[in-house]
């Protein structure tokens, strides 16, 4: 069975609903289509941002869309983290079927990821969300902050209607978040995204006129 095959059999067997974005062999002929919406970390949006011999990591890769887009994209080293071995079975699949080289993928749940050395670039697409916020997004930005170097790329709302959204009263997101990110009814988002990064904020998709749709933002470092 050649590597083609063997990835046909795994997204067979990994089934759509746990595939985020579409997989494609190496002639770009579609093999499984992304249940997500793909607004959400659009690949020309991404595109806005120069990752030109930049090293990439990709926190919760699923099977390593926006890791093998920041390589062609002309990344260097790119890593691609996710909890599911069946992900990242496919991703190395796939990296062979591309002929990439400089590319990696590890199978760990991205908090308790450690690395030796800082990435110019975190990617977290399609982790920011409703479930993520009630929990509590701080680990999994402290992990980002702490590995980027240059930037972090997210997708998230720009806000959330704290009840009818997250099914929590107010309070409650005061004491998770503060109390200057809760605005009337809503959860402030990217404020907090700015603000707890030290970042300077940039959004790289367009203003979408359904509001619920996530976006993609560019989180940028000042130099030191």
């Amino acid at each position: 069975m050649d590597c083609r095959q063997k990835l046909i059999r795994l997204l067979q067997h990994i089934g759509p609903e746990n595939i985020w974005r579409p997989v494609f062999d190496e002639r770009g002929q579609l093999l499984a289509d992304g249940h997500e919406d793909m607004r959400d970390g659009a690949p020309e949006d991404l595109a806005g941002f120069d990752f030109q011999s930049k090293s990439v990591l990709d926190m919760g890769c699923n099977l390593g869309f926006y890791s093998f887009l920041a390589k062609r994209l002309g990344g260097g080293t790119v890593a691609g983290l996710d909890i599911d071995s069946r992900a990242i079975y496919g991703c190395s699949l796939l990296s062979e079927l591309y002929g990439m080289d400089d590319i990696y993928f590890s199978c760990i749940d991205f908090c308790t990821f450690t690395s030796d050395r800082p990435f110019d670039v975190v990617l977290l697409i399609n982790f920011i969300g409703k479930k993520s916020l009630v929990k509590g997004i701080q680990p999994v930005l402290d992990i980002c902050r702490r590995y980027a170097a240059e930037a972090v790329i997210v997708s998230a709302r720009c806000r959330y209607h704290i009840q009818r959204s997250l099914g929590v009263d107010l309070e409650y997101m005061r004491k998770k978040y503060g109390e200057k990110y809760v605005q009337g009814e809503w959860f402030n988002t990217t404020l907090f995204l700015q603000d707890y990064l030290g970042a300077n904020l940039t959004q790289l998709s367009p203003n979408y006129d359904d509001t619920t749709l996530k976006r993609s933002f560019l989180l940028q470092f000042s130099p030191s």
